[in-house]
């Protein structure tokens, strides 16, 4: 009779003795050419990639081998590991379950409580609500899980309840951790420095890796015998630390915290997503954080997942097959991936957050264009009455009208913006203010500023002293530059002591005469003078707080984007408040134009969106659509052009 041996070498499965014989089976040749086997005279070469493939492999080749009648030998190498994977897999099963219950509010009340105290110890600063504490519980359990919980929930503060918790077990305890490092975008750098703060009552001893120090020192602080108890470096700087940071967790105690985590969603390759992917397996602890945008398809959950345990297959799903589900939200798969992942991540609504003052929703503040503006507004919506005529039989005379559109937008709140080129879908489109044939026109965009001060100007104006007038600080929200520099010099001309944050201001800064975002967002809520701060929602991310300090928010101009809509009122109202504070939003509206579109259509795209983030486990913003100007919006104007 034949024989064979099975042995494991280094994520290598090694079969010798009558290979002939036992590769003659075709069921085998089958099964190990999926596997890429090197077959050769006497052996037969299996590599494997993972713990779930390495089972798969053994199971197989064992029952074939038993079927077939072979006499064969188990090597002791394979034979532990084996049983040193089924012991880990019951555990981690236990383990599943155990984080299930605890996301539902199924847990043993002394170790709640015991778990409470030793927060409530620590952190002599911060309170946490039932749900954070039940949150911050799941996590410090899990070791390795996720928290989606909408922004302003407080996902900072969790994660250091449960920091708190596991750095206060014994040092001998498989869980301790005594070191942070943050994976985050530079602006959030100072929210977890100031949180840390908030919750212990001291400033962390900290180290941000940025660009003020050298790469040599980048390098030599993560082998320093006692590196700081927080560490914050950015997404792109693991790069070129990758080697750096291997040592760095190997070395020491570390809870490593992915904030804003759909940076590493990538699964295609790209190099920050496989730089933190190659990182996985060595820290004590991994939290991932994310709030919006949630994902735009079931795929971006992938490396989430792998990055929590890269040994186990916690989606059970490959990546063509969840493209599949994001494109069919009908697909009867769905729901079984939203279970397999559940004890592995909790979530926070904006509905769970206690105590929340419900925001004032101000009714628009209309505004009556200016003679000249009113000039420029109709010839310009003239100008697209042609065009769209001829929508339907044009995919490029669609998106020259979605250009026009912004042009129309920019002249609702003022029209000298029609002297720079417009972009759109990330395509800069030549619609200069020479191309219009009317000289007249021309001239009174050129000449627009000393013909009149923009009517939004002057209404923002008034608004801002209302709110000066009850000693209280305003941010307000713009889209394009030109306003936002505009703004701020007309207010600072009014005596409204004003600053700005866009994509120009320099996210670091070693120049002590120029300002970083950080440093200007930090004056702007520390300086009682400073009234005003006058932002666009691409520079200010949602790692940024201002809920504090400031309760009101005028919205100057806004596109047709909700996800940036909704991410930008959040800055304002967020945990933390006190339920007798007041938030108030303020809408400037211009008169018959399509600011009045824009507002009916955010409020409906808004209501869908909130609806879905509040109602889904993992909501998926792919399935509403939200182009700056989509074809539904551009159809429904088509319609009631009359009304722009």
């Amino acid at each position: 009779m034949s024989r064979l041996k099975i042995e494991c070498f280094d994520k290598r499965i090694v079969i010798s003795g009558n290979i002939t014989e036992f590769y003659s089976i075709p069921y085998m040749r089958i099964f190990l050419n999926e596997f890429d086997a090197l077959v050769e005279s006497d052996l037969i070469t299996i590599n494997y990639s993972s713990d779930e493939e390495f089972i798969e492999i053994y199971k197989e080749l064992n029952e074939t081998i038993i079927e077939e009648g072979f006499i064969f030998e188990v090597g002791e190498n394979i034979g532990i590991r084996y049983n040193d994977f089924l012991s880990e897999e019951d555990r981690f099963n236990q383990f599943s379950k155990e984080a299930r219950d605890i996301r539902e509010n199924k847990i043993e009340k002394d170790s709640f409580e015991d778990f409470i105290t030793t927060l409530d110890r620590d952190m002599i600063n911060r309170k946490l609500y039932r749900l954070q504490y039940l949150s911050a519980f799941h996590l410090a359990f899990s070791q390795n899980a996720c928290n989606f919980s909408v922004p302003g929930a407080g996902k900072t503060s969790i994660v250091y309840g449960a920091y708190s918790y596991l750095r206060n077990l014994e040092k001998e305890n498989s869980k301790f951790v005594d070191k942070i490092l943050v994976i985050c975008p530079i602006s959030a750098f100072g929210p977890w420095i100031d949180e840390y703060e908030s919750c212990y009552g001291v400033k962390p001893n900290c180290m941000r890796i940025s660009g003020e120090i050298s790469q040599d020192e980048k390098k030599s602080y993560f082998y320093s015998m006692h590196p700081k108890e927080l560490t914050l470096i950015s997404y792109h700087s693991t790069i070129n630390l990758k080697k750096d940071l291997e040592f760095y967790l190997k070395n020491n105690n570390v809870l490593v915290v992915l904030d804003e985590a759909h940076k590493i969603k990538n699964t295609n390759g790209g190099i920050i997503a496989s730089t933190i992917m190659d990182l996985a397996e060595f820290p004590k602890a991994k939290f991932v954080l994310t709030g919006t945008p949630m994902p735009n398809s079931y795929k971006d959950l992938y490396n989430i997942f792998k990055f929590i345990w890269p040994t186990k297959d916690i989606v059970k799903y490959n990546q063509n097959q969840l493209d599949n589900m994001t494109l069919n939200s009908n697909d009867e798969r769905i729901p079984d991936l939203i279970d397999n992942v559940k004890p592995f991540f909790i979530r926070i609504r904006k509905n769970d957050l206690s105590n929340m003052p419900v925001p004032i929703e101000n009714e628009p503040v209309k505004i009556e264009m200016g003679f000249y503006q009113r000039q420029i507004y109709s010839f310009i919506s003239s100008k697209i009455k042609y065009d769209l005529d001829e929508l339907a039989y044009s995919e490029v005379k669609k998106e020259l009208v979605k250009a026009k559109l912004v042009r129309l937008m920019q002249v609702a709140s003022n029209p000298y913006l029609l002297a720079n080129p417009v972009r759109t879908l990330g395509v800069e489109l030549d619609f200069e203010v020479d191309s219009f044939n009317e000289s007249s026109i021309v001239k009174t965009i050129e000449n627009y500023l000393s013909l009149e001060i923009p009517p939004k100007y002057v209404a923002t104006h008034k608004l801002v002293e209302k709110i000066k007038n009850k000693g209280e600080k305003v941010v307000i929200w713009t889209t394009y530059i030109g306003n936002l520099n505009g703004l701020k010099d007309f207010l600072n001309s009014k005596g409204i002591n004003t600053v700005s944050v866009y994509g120009e201001t320099p996210i670091e800064s070693d120049d002590k005469e120029v300002m970083s975002r950080e440093q200007i967002i930090k004056e702007f809520k520390s300086n009682d003078e400073i009234t005003v701060l006058v932002t666009n929602p691409f520079a200010v991310a949602e790692s940024i707080s201002l809920h504090k300090e400031c309760h009101n928010a005028i919205y100057f101009e806004r596109t047709f984007n909700a996800a940036h809509f909704i991410q930008s009122k959040d800055r304002i109202h967020r945990y933390g408040l006190r339920s007798t504070d007041e938030i108030n939003y303020y809408y400037l509206v211009t008169e018959d134009s399509i600011d009045e579109k824009i507002h009916e259509v955010l409020k409906e795209k808004e209501r869908r969106m909130r609806e879905v983030i509040e109602s889904e486990e993992i909501p998926l913003f792919r399935n509403l659509d939200d182009d700056a100007i989509d074809d539904e919006t551009l159809l429904n104007i088509m319609r009631n052009y009359d009304e722009l």
